[in-house]
Order: C-alpha cells, then sequence, then structure tokens
C-alpha cells in the first residue's frame, strides 16, 4: 500500500505591522487611542467529518489585556458569534502604552488567568471532539505599542488543530473492490498549550479523535477526498534514517525506545470480495501512523494541512500485519482431479480442474512446462485438453500449473505419453497346473532373441522362453511380478496371478457293488466361479507334479482297490478287491482320505466313507 504524506500548508504569520518607536514622541502622553481590532480566523471554507463547526468560525471569543504583565479586567472583551471567519471590535487605549493581547476562541477559559505568564502558560484540555462543535479551538497573541492615528490591528487566530485530507485510490484493485465502513483517528493527544508545542504524554494522555461520518464514507468509497481534524501532537523524528514506509509500526518505534500508544494514526475499516466472491473479509483493517512523511515523523502541527493519498492493491488487502489485515475468509478452491494421466499419440485426454475460480475473468492463470512442442493444451469449461502429437515420443510429458492470482492456491497435472516401445500381451490369470505364453512386440521392429529376458521369483510361477514369446507356469498359488528386460534395462513388470483349483471328491456316501464294479469318485476340479476344470485344461506334467494326492485308509475285509479311470481327465474309482467275501449290507467297509499336494504353500482334503449295497 502506498502512502505519502505531504506538509502542504506553512503557519500563518502572525507578526504585526507597527511603526517604529520615535512615532510616540510627538504625542501627548495619556491621551487615548480608540483602537480597532480585526480578528481573524480565515482558512479553508469547507469542512467534513464528524465535527460539525466550521474550521474557520468564530463562535465565542475571549480577549484579555495585559500591561506589564498584569491583567486589566476593565479591558476584558468577552463576545458570542454566529461562526463568522472575522470580527472587528474597537477598544480605547492611552497612546504610548504597551499592551499584551492574548485571545481565545471557540474555548472557555475561566478564571481569567491574572498574569501574562499564567495566560501564556495555559493548556487546552479535551477527552475527544465533543467539545468541537461550537468550534475550532483557537488561539492568538499580540502585543500592541498605542500611537496617535493607528490603523486597523489583524490579530490572526491559530487553530489548536492541524487538518488531514484523506484519499484513498481503489483504482489498482484489479481482482477485487472494497467498500469503506469506517475511518477513525486513534490515540489524538488530549492536552495542547494554546502558545507552546504540544505532543502527548504519559500524563496527558490520548484519546480517539474525529471519524469519518456517512457523507465522509460515501465520497471515499468514491475515491474522493475526505477531511479529519487532530489535534497538535508533535512526536518528532522518531524512526530517523527509516527507509521502508511498511516499517512505520509499532514494533520499529518499541525497538527504539518509544512509547507507540502516544502517536496519533488513522485506522480504516471496510469490507473486501474478489470478482469470485470466494475470497472475501468482512473487516478488513488498516493502520496508518501519521506525520509530515510515511517513513519516520510523527508530527502534527498545528494549524497545518496535510495530504494522505492511500493506494489499494489485491496484494495489499492479503496482508496480516498492523499495518493491514485482511481477515479473509477463502472459500476457493483450485485443484486438478489427479496429479498425473497417460495419453496415446494424437489421443485427448482432459485434465479436469476442480475450481470456482473463473480463467477467464483472471481468478487464476496457468503455465505449460515440459517437452511443450509434442503435446497441444486447450483450456476447456472442466479443465484443459491435451492432446500428444503423433511426433511425440514414449514418456515424454508436460506439466501444466493453475496458480490463483494471489498465489495462495496452486495444483500441477502432469500428461505423459503412455505408449511404450514394447507391447506385452498376456491374459495373467492362471490355475495351478496351467501355462500362459507372454507375446511381446517391438515398436520398433528391432531383434528381440539375445536382448530380451523374463525373471521371477520362482516361487509361484516359472519362465521359459526366447525372442518375442515366453511361457509361464503356474506353480503354486499367488502373485507375483515378473521383470521384463531389454539389454539388462527393465522396461515393464508383468504381473502374474496364480489361482488354486478348487478339488471336490463325490460329496455322497459311496456305496460299492458287490460285483467289484468301479464307482468314479474324482477328484474334479473347479475354477473359482463353479465351473468345471478338465484335465484338457493343465498341462500334464504340471498336473501330476502339482495337483497329485494321496490316499490315506482304514482297510476292512474286503479290500477296496483305487483304479484311474481317467480318460479324458484324471479320475479315480473305488471298487472292491474280493466280491465273493460274504458282505452284510449296509456294514462300512473304510473310511479313506484324500489329500491334495500343490505347492508346499497349499493342502487340501477330501474324505469318503464307503458302504457296500446289494448286487
Amino acid at each position: 500500500m502506498r502512502r505519502l504524506l505531504l506538509l502542504l500548508v506553512p503557519v500563518l504569520s502572525l507578526a504585526a505591522c507597527m511603526g517604529g518607536d520615535g512615532e510616540y514622541e510627538n504625542w501627548p502622553q495619556g491621551n487615548m487611542e480608540n483602537v480597532k481590532l480585526r480578528v481573524l480566523a480565515a482558512g479553508d471554507t469547507h469542512t467534513r467529518s464528524s465535527v460539525g463547526a466550521a474550521e474557520d468560525g468564530i463562535n465565542n471569543l475571549l480577549i484579555l489585556f495585559y500591561e506589564d504583565g498584569l491583567l486589566l479586567p476593565e479591558l476584558t472583551v468577552s463576545r458570542s458569534a454566529a461562526g463568522v471567519d472575522s470580527l472587528e471590535l474597537g477598544v480605547s487605549l492611552g497612546i504610548g502604552h504597551e499592551f499584551d493581547v492574548v485571545s481565545f476562541a471557540n474555548c472557555t477559559v475561566s478564571p481569567a488567568p491574572q498574569t501574562l505568564a499564567e495566560a501564556r502558560a495555559l493548556c487546552y484540555n479535551c477527552d475527544g471532539i465533543s467539545g468541537w462543535s461550537g468550534g475550532i479551538p483557537m488561539a492568538a497573541y499580540k502585543l500592541l505599542k498605542i500611537r496617535y492615528a493607528m490603523p486597523a490591528v489583524e490579530v490572526q487566530l491559530v487553530r489548536l488543530v492541524a487538518k488531514l485530507d484523506l484519499t484513498i485510490d481503489t483504482s489498482s484493485l484489479q481482482h477485487g473492490s472494497i467498500n469503506f465502513t469506517s475511518v477513525a483517528v486513534r490515540q489524538m493527544n488530549c492536552r495542547c498549550p494554546f502558545f507552546n508545542r504540544a505532543s502527548a504524554d504519559p500524563d496527558g494522555g490520548v484519546c480517539d479523535g474525529d471519524a469519518a461520518s456517512a457523507s465522509d464514507l460515501a465520497v471515499m468509497n468514491a475515491g474522493q477526498k475526505a477531511t479529519f481534524y487532530l489535534l497538535e501532537n508533535m512526536q518528532g523524528d522518531l524512526l530517523a534514517g527509516n527507509t521502508n514506509p511498511d516499517l512505520k509500526t509499532p514494533a520499529s518505534l518499541s525497538s527504539r525506545g518509544y512509547d507507540p500508544g502516544l502517536c496519533t494514526y488513522l485506522e480504516i475499516c471496510g469490507t473486501y470480495s474478489d470478482r469470485s466472491g470466494n475470497l472475501t473479509s468482512d473487516s478488513l483493517l488498516s493502520h496508518l501512523y501519521l506525520g509530515s512523511d510515511a517513513l519516520g515523523n510523527f508530527d502534527l502541527e498545528r494549524n497545518h494541512r496535510y495530504e494522505v493519498d492511500v493506494t489499494i492493491t489485491d496484494n495489499g488487502c492479503l496482508r496480516t500485519d498492523w499495518k493491514i489485515n485482511g481477515y479473509l475468509d477463502d472459500r476457493r478452491r483450485l485443484q486438478f482431479a489427479v496429479p498425473e494421466l497417460e495419453a496415446k499419440r494424437t489421443e485427448s485426454v482432459t485434465a479436469v480442474l476442480n475450481t470456482n475460480l473463473s480463467l477467464a475473468q483472471g481468478d487464476y492463470s496457468y503455465s505449460v512446462s515440459g517437452n511443450t512442442a509434442s503435446f497441444t493444451v486447450v483450456p476447456v469449461s472442466s479443465g484443459f485438453r491435451v492432446t500428444p502429437l503423433s511426433t511425440a515420443e514414449d514418456k515424454q510429458y508436460i506439466d501444466i500449473t493453475v496458480v490463483s492470482w494471489d498465489g495462495a492456491l496452486r495444483s500441477v497435472c502432469r500428461v505423459k505419453v503412455d505408449e511404450p516401445r514394447f507391447t506385452v500381451d498376456w491374459a495373467n490369470n492362471l490355475y495351478v497346473g496351467q501355462t500362459g505364453t507372454i507375446h511381446i512386440t517391438d515398436r520398433l521392429n528391432m531383434p528381440l532373441e539375445g536382448h530380451l529376458l523374463l525373471y521371477t521369483g520362482g516361487y509361484i510361477a516359472s519362465v521359459d522362453g526366447y525372442g518375442d514369446t515366453w511361457v509361464v507356469s503356474g506353480i503354486g498359488p499367488g502373485e507375483e511380478s515378473l521383470a521384463v528386460c531389454y539389454d539388462h534395462n527393465v522396461i515393464q513388470y508383468i504381473r502374474v496371478d496364480i489361482a488354486q483349483p478348487v478339488m471336490s471328491f463325490v460329496s455322497d456316501d459311496i456305496s460299492l457293488p458287490l460285483d467289484g464294479s468301479p464307482v468314479e469318485v474324482g477328484p474334479y476340479y473347479y475354477r473359482k466361479d463353479g465351473t468345471r476344470l478338465y484335465y484338457e485344461d493343465f498341462d500334464p506334467g504340471l498336473y501330476q507334479t502339482y495337483l497329485g494326492f494321496t490316499l490315506t485308509r482304514s482297510p476292512v475285509n474286503p479290500n477296496v482297490s483305487v483304479a484311474d479311470v481317467g480318460t479324458d481327465h484324471v479320475s479315480y474309482a473305488f471298487r472292491i478287491s474280493n466280491p465273493s467275501a460274504y458282505l452284510y449290507p449296509g456294514v462300512e467297509l473304510e473310511r479313506i482320505r484324500a489329500e491334495l499336494n500343490y505347492h508346499p504353500i497349499m493342502r487340501l482334503s477330501a474324505e469318503a466313507v464307503l458302504y457296500t449295497g446289494y448286487p
């Protein structure tokens, strides 16, 4: 925020235009002269702020005459007026005499000081501007030497207050707007000597001063000037050598041993909203120490006029220090849905942007970095449409970066070409005992034999092959990653899932015919979805190696034998070995437990209870 503090109007000269002392010598002493006094309070005629009276208006006037330092009560002049800017009065004074004339306007002086020293030592005290409704307090001192045919004498009243014209420029706001709700003078001096320089001190104290009226706020919100009045407070150059306006703060004063509570400042309040309506402040607060400059001076001199021009910027509203604090409520969203996307050549993808901001209105901006020559990027309503060109290489990428106008929100989406040199054709899922084939194609049509190798951990799968064709054998249940290497560099990882087939024997009790006929009992194998697996679905060698089973029995006469009756699949049957033996129907013959031996990781068992039956 740029602030300019300029001292514009010097104190008006109070020197009287008098003749030489020799002029008195030609006139007899003791004669009286009717002296005309013209009391002036001229100044700017316009006034605003909470002070209702005109800044140059005289509503009441007290003039005291002192000779040889003592009050002449018979010459005291007390007048009431209706806010005029000048008064004329006549007083009969002895020729050749010398008088000290002390004048007070728009304030109460009671009782009248009996000596000139007491009058010159008087102070104006206030606890705010409530007493200024009857006019701005003023005072004047003049030494009169009375001579014959004396022309009118001007007595120029001097205001005890400084005048401040404040203009707030919001034309630099590009992303939002401000509405000012209050402006007030804080820490105004409470005690001011009428005829000596005044500065606030702990004994006299400070108080709240002038404040913006409704009309002031209207003109300030329109970018025009508003006026405030402040009692003199000559604190001096407290931050000598400072070159940074942002350091004219209470902390800087304290660091140099000064009391920041004695320096007068402006407090400006308002509301702020960016164009999106999602970055707002209901209590934007700004503080501004006053003085003759924006760096180190804290003087407010009586009867001086100061101009303060404040420029508001969007970034200035985002500060969080003593000079300005936005107290912002940030409800903005600016985030890519995913941090990375993959795209094929010449095929478009959309980088979806979740936001409640407008790119067209300048709520945020975007930039593209990376292999920009290989992509086209077009903003669309849902985000950005990205198309890799036909010349784009695999793994080339661009980064799309979006940033809110203030830099507080930032998000990046990377779009990468995903069209590798090598294409792997692989169905992935196998059952234990099955084999699958991996086909690898080189987009550059280079020979693969001697360059391409596949590596596996060997716990659930084994691989064998060369060139572009490799066979994967399922040897146990689980999952594993195969590394595809070209010239010893990993170009891709392939996931292999090996599932266990479900083994099932006949579930009901088995009745064996007494004639020795076989009864097929299994085992049978099923997929996870319940469909049947047949012998031809497996690799014979793997089937015998990894899907074999053993039987344990508790034999009872007659013996029960196990026969392989498989044709298109491996299956087993039970039968009575000695059908001539006499058996009682329904007598349990034997209990058989079958254990399926997969890879050592798994073991599955089934049990069959065998009965004899009638032939």
